[in-house]
């Protein structure tokens, strides 16, 4: 029963195909967007109450719970903001819209307690409990998680950056991300890269990852949470993506990933081959001072 209410929750990130899958991911979003606008903030405020309290209505399985449900609403947000995005492109090529276009729609912000403290710090704290227990189901759960809160911080600091010229282009005006959400992400990426404690979890994933004994799906989300973190190194005013990627080649298991995602490269998904190449031309372009120490 656990099994499958994980694929009901996983429903918006497996990809399929033709009219049936096309109006059940119509329906999902529907749903969703209903919830957003009427109570998601008051039920993961409440969730997260009974998460941290500890109280004795909290069942073992209920964290597992809220963090399929938060990588779902976070993974659907994401798809959508790929939807509206193409509608806004064809909008902005005709030069007027009457649908809002504004960032709001494509980060709804009852979706930005996905993003708080409270459940980055749950995501990290329970992916590093995973790994010192060799629970690697739970670890591969809990990275596809931190992969969509590094996805979601990163818009929230930049706005969308597929729509946002689009909708420059529509308003005849620069259109500058939103400040709090700016400022709020990039306080949250500072704990989790800059900080004198900061609890970057990629570099020890990459060096526990064994071929054999991981999903595809897991090296996948590793290689997007690295070209995720990356992007972050080099946009933010403290980051050195060089420096950092000197620092995740010395396991000798980063390679091996992406080794084993071109042995697939036939049958990966097209975003995946993206991170890959991106990933090898960075490698190609890094300077090669300090990679022997």
């Amino acid at each position: 029963q656990g099994r499958q209410q994980d694929e009901v929750l996983r429903v918006t990130t497996v990809t399929r195909r033709g009219v049936a899958a096309d109006d059940a991911r119509e329906a999902v979003s529907t749903l969703v967007l209903r919830l957003a606008r009427h109570g998601a903030g008051r039920l993961l405020d409440r969730v997260k109450h009974e998460l941290r309290t500890d109280s004795a209505a909290v069942q073992k399985r209920d964290a597992h719970y809220f963090f399929c449900l938060a990588e779902w609403l976070l993974a659907w947000r994401r798809e959508r903001a790929a939807v509206l995005s193409r509608r806004l492109s064809r909008a902005a090529r005709e030069g007027s819209s009457s649908e809002d276009f504004s960032e709001s729609v494509f980060f709804p912000r009852s979706l930005l307690k996905l993003v708080d403290v409270f459940t980055v710090k749950s995501c990290l704290d329970d992916l590093s409990r995973a790994k010192d227990r060799k629970q690697r189901l739970e670890v591969e759960r809990s990275a596809s998680l931190y992969r969509e809160i590094l996805r979601a911080l990163e818009a929230l600091q930049h706005g969308d950056r597929d729509s946002r010229k689009d909708r420059s282009r529509l308003a005849k005006k620069e259109v500058p991300p939103d400040e709090t959400c700016s400022a709020v992400a990039s306080g949250m990426l500072d704990k989790v890269f800059f900080a004198p404690e900061a609890a970057d979890p990629l570099p020890t994933l990459l060096r526990d990852w064994k071929g054999g004994q991981h999903t595809k799906r897991y090296a996948c989300d590793l290689v997007e949470i690295l070209h995720a973190t990356t992007k972050i190194m080099d946009s933010h005013k403290h980051g050195n993506s060089q420096e950092y990627l000197r620092k995740i080649l010395k396991p000798v298991q980063t390679l091996d990933i992406y080794g084993a995602l071109l042995e697939a490269f036939s049958s990966n998904a097209p975003a995946i081959n993206h991170f890959v190449y991106a990933f090898l031309r960075r490698v190609a372009q890094c300077p090669l001072e300090g990679m022997t120490d």
